[in-house]
């Protein structure tokens, strides 16, 4: 029961984070630069990768819930 509750609730955060990025227009910022200039806005901009890097957390616990879920 544990594991059903935190996998709904970082699957929920997960949505939140990429509604907030989205609003924000993260992914209008990622398609519109070329690869190594968005790296160095990435690396200077500290707000962008909080919340590049929640987004990116949030999809890697949720990987190790369900691989944990589906062997266990």
């Amino acid at each position: 029961m544990y594991r059903k509750v935190m996998f709904s609730l970082m699957l929920l955060s997960l949505i939140l984070l990429s509604l907030i990025a989205w609003k924000v227009g993260v992914f209008t910022a990622i398609v519109g630069l070329p690869f190594f200039p968005l790296v160095e806005k990435i690396v200077t901009n500290t707000y962008f990768s909080g919340v590049a890097c929640s987004i990116i957390a949030v999809i890697i616990i949720i990987t190790v819930i369900v691989i944990t879920v589906v062997v266990v």
